[in-house]
């Protein structure tokens, strides 16, 4: 078996009320903290990264409404990557 690529999960501890994403995001975006729950989500997932095999590729699920928050800001997660010393190549898309 080919490993292709890596998808990064958000779970919360599975005994207690936000063990589902669908939880932790839909509580987050009641409480108008939808865009750093986010945010601080896509910086664990690349933190916690492993070391990548030379043509696997990293995918990050992004609630589709934190593009609509005010303050959402473009090209942040391309920032936190090279930040981090990963590549942009590294990263898969959907288009």
């Amino acid at each position: 078996m080919t490993v292709l690529a890596w998808e990064a999960l958000t779970r919360g501890p599975r005994e207690s009320y936000f063990r589902s994403p669908d939880i932790i995001f839909s509580f987050a975006g009641e409480a108008g903290l939808l865009y750093p729950v986010e945010r601080i989500s896509r910086r664990l997932a690349l933190q916690n990264l492993g070391d990548l095999g030379p043509d696997q590729k990293f995918f990050l699920n992004i609630h589709p409404r934190t593009i609509s928050d005010p303050n959402f800001v473009k090209g942040e997660t391309q920032r936190l990557v090279r930040e981090l010393g990963l590549k942009l190549s590294d990263l898969g898309s959907i288009e």
